[in-house]
């Protein structure tokens, strides 16, 4: 925040090299809103983002702009309505059990031992979301209850097994190819080449089989798709169309959740009194394990109101889009950033970059509060949304998944806090810290001792 406060919520971005502005770097809410909505057409996406993180993805929703990406979106939109949320909420069960049984046992006094469970919330995530969206589970969680002894390995499984290792070899390639912007091609080299063909070999391997059930389905069905896959399948395209699109949601799918879900959990372990009365919320609503009360269903999680004010601030606080960047298409004007208060309107060339700092914008003490750095769920009592908290981004390129990765954190919240009465962080652990991947997430992972109710 300290740049802001010494140059102003919107001011230049000067080359390291030369000096001179190359861009716009601003906190302003009506900045945001001009360049993700009301200007939408006039800005698109930088376009190093997508060279950065090839050859993994090729053109697909997450780099692509203008008719192509809107086709994309509709295609893969038409599969998120609430109907289907609230339907899948069910097979979350089964993913949940599994997620339990990877969690270190109790002792004799209903404790834990402490551990990092980042990785087992990051296979949750993966086996609901490609469940959801290909209508087959990757079964990353079982593949590792297998290997730990926990699980009998099952026959005829579709899995992407391998998948966790083989992504965070190529995450870290990405990160720094991202980090580096335009120069993204320093870094590349047959360590990211090979990690690269190794995660698509996983993957394509798994969506093999699941184009397979998709094609099955849709005879089933008459030509209807009913999921993501059934809908890319429909569209007679080839197989590696098809897995191109399909990498882009997996990505996309499984990796904001899993960050929500761990910071969310870190929040909890750092803010006893907060858990508390959070835990207090879900049992007085849905009951415990052993006594469950009322079902947990799209509708339910939603009128939870403290659960819901719990997630918000941790959105607030770690968006997992912490910044992003836009290119102006043509000269273009901002509302907010000229004059000599930077109140007036400023005008933006064709080519400038303009950067959306989310992580510090939602941040501003005086949006917030003198407290805007503090965990404070009880800020949401009230107050409306709009452009000083966008999370999932906003306008036509608003989060797809947005509602999906509420609903399974706030679904996991619930199920975690009807089965476990107490949380604590292990002295000396920061759940907290910050780590930059494809997405903000813990630096240091999730690790927590639970006590069982």
């Amino acid at each position: 925040m300290s740049k802001y406060n010494k140059n102003g919520l919107t001011h230049g971005l000067a080359s390291f090299w030369t000096g001179r502005i190359r861009g716009i770097a601003t906190l302003e809410p009506e900045n945001f809103q001009a360049v993700l909505a009301t200007k939408f057409n006039e800005w698109e996406r930088p376009l190093f983002r997508a060279k950065a993180i090839s050859p993994l993805l090729g053109p697909g929703i997450l780099t692509l702009d203008g008719p192509k990406w809107s086709h994309s979106r509709k295609l893969i939109k038409s599969k998120f309505t609430r109907q289907r949320i609230e339907a899948n909420i069910a097979n979350n069960e089964t993913h949940l059990q599994n997620l339990f049984l990877a969690l270190p046992p109790t002792d004799s006094s209903g404790w834990t031992n402490a551990e990092d469970i980042y990785s087992t919330l990051s296979r949750f995530a993966m086996d609901t979301s490609t469940d959801f969206l290909y209508g087959v589970s990757a079964g990353t969680q079982a593949c590792h209850l297998v290997r730990e002894g926990k699980l009998h390995a099952t026959p005829a499984t579709i899995s992407m097994d391998g998948f966790e290792q083989a992504f965070k070899a190529t995450q870290g390639h990405i990160a720094v190819r991202m980090r580096l912007g335009t120069s993204y091609w320093w870094h590349d080299g047959p360590s990211y080449r090979f990690a690269v063909n190794k995660l698509v070999a996983i993957m394509n391997t798994y969506l093999r089989g699941a184009i397979e059930v998709a094609k099955e389905n849709l005879v089933l069905n008459e030509g209807e798709p009913g999921n993501v896959l059934e809908g890319f399948v429909a569209e007679e395209r080839d197989f590696e169309w098809i897995a191109n699109q399909a990498r882009h949601l997996i990505i996309a799918g499984f990796e904001t959740t899993t960050s929500l879900l761990g910071f969310s959990i870190g929040l909890m372990a750092e803010h006893p009194a907060i858990f508390e009365k959070l835990r207090a919320v879900v049992v007085e609503t849905f009951g415990t394990e052993t006594a469950p009360k009322e079902e947990i269903t799209f509708e339910s999680l939603k009128n939870c109101k403290y659960l819901q004010y719990f997630i918000n601030e941790t959105l607030r606080l770690f968006p997992g889009g912490a910044n992003i960047q836009r290119v102006a298409a043509q000269n273009t004007v901002l509302p907010r950033g000229g004059g000599p208060d930077g109140d007036q309107p400023i005008a933006v060339p064709k080519g400038a970059t303009v950067n959306i700092s989310i992580y510090v914008a939602h941040r501003r003490k005086d949006v917030w509060g003198d407290d805007a750095h503090e965990f404070r769920p009880e800020r949401w009592e009230g107050r409306k949304k709009g452009y000083d908290f966008i999370p999932f981004i906003a306008g036509p390129q608003i989060c797809i998944g947005q509602q999906y990765s509420i609903t399974q954190a706030a679904f996991v919240i619930v199920r975690m806090l009807m089965r476990y009465d107490k949380i604590e962080r292990p002295e000396g652990v920061n759940n907290l810290k910050l780590g930059w991947q494809t997405v903000l997430a813990p630096g240091d992972g999730t690790t927590i001792r639970l006590h069982r109710a």
